[in-house]
């Protein structure tokens, strides 16, 4: 679905809380990966989600408003943190929702 979006046009950032060697393999070896325009790793940031401030760093460091944009994460902790800065949230337990649950956003 990330490549599917990528051909529509949206841009894709991702938010993670990867440690070092886990964000490398990931970078490397899933060609997925390189479809996103940016993103903001725990790791290099010394903070994790939930802490608001990962979500507001993501979206200074690229200029975003956070109205325009959606967050995707199985933990609804941290869905919650990234609407307490203004951004769509969905709780995704299930993968194979993702589409619907976009949809309600009007995202094709």
């Amino acid at each position: 679905m990330i490549s599917e979006l990528k051909e529509k046009g949206y841009n894709l950032f991702f938010l993670s809380n990867f440690h070092g060697k886990a964000f490398q393999i990931v970078a490397e070896e899933y060609k997925f990966f390189r479809l996103f325009d940016g993103g903001v790793v725990s790791y290099r940031e010394k903070i994790i989600k939930p802490n608001l401030e990962i979500y507001r760093r993501l979206l200074d460091r690229y200029n975003l408003n956070p109205e325009e944009c959606i967050f995707i994460d199985d933990v609804n902790e941290n869905v919650i943190a990234g609407e307490q800065v203004g951004i769509k949230g969905i709780h995704l337990k299930d993968v194979s929702i993702l589409r619907e649950e976009l949809e309600k956003y009007l995202v094709e």
